[in-house]
Parts: C-alpha cells; structure tokens; sequence
C-alpha cells in the first residue's frame, strides 16, 4: 500500500516511520493523524495567503458555516474512506460540506446538486501560469469544446463583433494561431518549418492571455462558432440538459481514474493520475459553487490516503485551475510536507482563536473543533461494529431524537475508554 522509495524521496521519513506498519487503509489514515493536533485542522480549508491575511475569520465573515461545513464533509470522508469515489458521493459530499453555509451564489436548492448554467473563474497570477495556459491552448487545439478563454470584460452574447484575441475556443483558436504565426514571422523573422515554432507562437499567446484578465468559462450549454464571414460570432445551443452532461462528464472522469488506477503500481505515476483526475474536475466545475472546496480540499486528500499518500496542505488550492499537472505534483509534495511538519510538532501555531474576534466567533471555533476531536475518536477508535460520525449536517437531516441519543451514547462510551488522539 505505501511506496517507501516516495515517502524517502520527498524527505517524509517520519511520516514513513509513523504509518509503515498498517495494515489497510482505516489503520493508515489513523497512524496519520493521531499526532496532528487537531486545533490546527482548519487549515487544511484555508488557503496559506488567506490564512496569514485574516485567518478562518474571514471565511466566517463571508460565507458564515463554512468551517463547520467542511469539516463534516471531512469526517464523513474519513468515515468512508476506501469507499471508491462515484457520482452519488460527489453530490453527498457538495451538500455536506456546503449545508451549513451561507453563500451568496449557492441557494439551498442548488446544494449537492449539478449546475444547469454555464459557470467561469478569472485566470489570474496566483492561480494560473503561462505552462498551464499553454496546456489549455492544446486543448482546445485538439478540439475541446468543455471551455472559453476570453477577455474578463467581454459579454458573450448570441452575436457579436470578433475582435482579435478575444476570444480562445476550439472554433476560434486555429485562426487566432494563424494569424499570430503570421505576425511572429513578419516581425520575428521566424521560420514557420521549425519543429519549435507551433511551441514559440503558443506560448507568446499563454503569455498574452496571462497578463491579459482572461477568465476560463465553461462551454457546455452554449458553443461559439466563428460565422461563415469570420465577422461575428454565433452561438450555438447543445440539446442536452446541462445537469445531466455534468453527470455524464463527471461519470466518464471517475470511470477513467478507477481504470488508470487500478493498472498503476508506480508511486509517483499513481499521484498524477489523482492529480490529473482532481484537475478534470475542477476545470469541468459540475456544482454552480464550491468546486475547489470539495475537489481540491476533500476529494483530493480522500484519493491521496486511499492510495498510501500522506495528506496535503495546499498554499493555494485554487492552483488546479491552470497549472500544469508537474507544476502541481510539486504544490502536492509542499502540502504533504507541511503536514508532516504539523505532526511532527515543527510549527508554532498561533492560538488560532484567540484572534481579537467576538466571543460568539470563538465559541463557534472551539465548539467545531471539539465535535472534530470527538468524531475523529469515535472513528479511528473503533475497530470492530460500524463507525458512527456525528455531524451537524447529519444531525439537521435526521429529526429523530432516537438516533441522535444512540449517537451520543456511543461517543460517550468511547470517552469512557479514555482513549484520545493527540
């Protein structure tokens, strides 16, 4: 289950030295986490800018519940963890984690469920480079009709002028190439036989695109074909509903990962293909909000501990919007390493509530933390009947006061043993 050869390369010599006994993946994910200290456990839903900027506060203030929402979509991945990720897991994990929330762009009828509009993110420096640019350009060289590359301030409407570079998709790209190439050797000199030329002229395009406020936007309800007088630009409007093309998108992603995986006995190739697979699935973007959050937060560290990987604390999740799949394996090694760094006692975090806020906020960040404490014991603790979890979300879906006494009967009697994670 744990390539040794990877943990030794990466230097996680003593996470190696802390999970290479177990023995299936329940025992792996418990020796990972009974030395992480638990109170620093939201960070791994915190980007690193944010958390030096205003902490987990300012996710509170924006989207109140958003920490209680992830970590019951943690728990509950932990609780199934080994269980092979599907569809119906997907839409279960984006309403845990999103239930509790308030979110502007999320109304509860759209929680757990797939879009049925069109969606975009801004391409910007800290979530994009001119490689991953580049990686989108051959797509949509090769005819990816899934996304956009167009100007931020650029109105897609039925019909409009064409200016030039405004637009990047799989109908306008060849003539966009052309003309630029055309450009690069009037300008340039450039030979257009070289085998580097196709390269060159498409990395001065990413570059452009790059410093240029472009936005990546979905293409699945709407595509836009160059008119027959290359003047406008016409849409064209697909037949299938739009939830069921992101079930059947999202389907053929997860069926390609259990294939890929299941042949893979390579340590570093198994992390691109779960790198490769949660980068497809975030540029398809199947739920109208918190795609980042569940794929690259949640998804990505459940595959990650299912294959005898460490989890990861990204500096910046939104990094799987546009960085090349290398650029990402080294973000992902970061991570694990900061983990490690975590369980190993080497970081000095603050006392991360006690943060001048008011004392509701506080109360809120201890409350969540000790429930974490608490299911993560109920969880790892047990090894014979079935684990149960509590989580808020379960705990609002279920009106039976039987059930939560049964729940609670089972957590006490798993403090009485007095047993804790550490």
């Amino acid at each position: 289950m744990i390539d040794e050869n990877f943990y030794q390369k990466q230097g996680l010599h003593a996470l190696l030295n802390q999970v290479k006994t177990a023995q299936n993946v329940d025992e792996f994910a418990r020796k990972l986490f009974e030395h992480f200290p638990v109170e620093s456990f939201w960070r791994f839903n915190v980007d690193g800018v944010k958390q030096s900027k205003d902490s987990w506060v300012g996710f509170e203030k924006r989207e109140p519940g958003y920490l209680q929402g992830m970590q019951d979509a943690w728990i509950v991945m932990l609780k199934e963890i080994g269980s092979p990720i599907t569809n119906e897991m997907l839409l279960h994990y984006h309403g845990i984690a999103t239930h509790p929330v308030t979110m502007e762009n999320l109304t509860p009828a759209h929680k757990g469920q797939w879009r049925t509009k069109d969606v975009y993110f801004d391409l910007i420096k800290t979530n994009s480079t001119v490689a991953g640019i580049v990686t989108l350009l051959n797509r949509l060289e090769a005819g990816d009709e899934n996304f956009v590359l167009a100007r931020d301030n650029l109105t897609v409407a039925d019909e409009m002028e064409l200016e030039e570079l405004d637009l990047f998709n799989s109908h306008t790209f060849n003539k966009l190439y052309q003309e630029h190439l055309d450009y690069c050797v009037r300008r340039y000199g450039l030979e257009r036989e070289k085998s580097d030329t196709p390269d060159y002229v498409k990395r001065r395009l990413a570059e452009f695109v790059f410093n240029s406020c472009y936005t990546f936007r979905t293409q699945h309800q709407s595509v836009y074909e160059i008119s027959s007088d290359d003047a406008v630009i016409e849409e064209k409007q697909l037949t299938e509903p739009l939830d069921i093309l992101m079930q059947q998108k999202s389907e053929h992603i997860l069926r390609r990962y259990h294939k890929l995986i299941t042949l893979c006995h390579d340590g570093e190739q198994k992390l691109r293909i779960i790198i490769e697979t949660i980068q497809q699935l975030e540029q398809l973007h199947p739920f109208k909000d918190g795609n980042c959050r569940l794929f690259v937060m949640i998804m990505l560290n459940k595959l990650l501990i299912e294959n005898g990987f460490p989890p990861c604390m990204l500096h910046d999740p939104n990094c799987f919007d546009a960085f090349t799949v290398d650029e990402l394996t080294l973000e992902v090694i970061k991570g694990m390493q900061t983990f490690q760094a975590y369980t190993q006692g080497l970081v000095n975090d603050l006392d991360s509530h006690s943060l001048g806020q008011s004392t509701q906020l506080n109360d809120y960040f201890v409350g969540i933390h000790q429930q974490l404490k608490k299911a993560l014991e109920a969880h790892f603790l047990s090894s014979q009947a079935e684990k149960t979890l509590t989580t808020l979300y379960d705990m609002n879906a279920s009106q039976s006061k039987q059930s939560q006494d049964l729940v609670e009967g089972i957590l006490k009697l798993h403090m009485k043993s007095g047993n804790t994670i550490k």
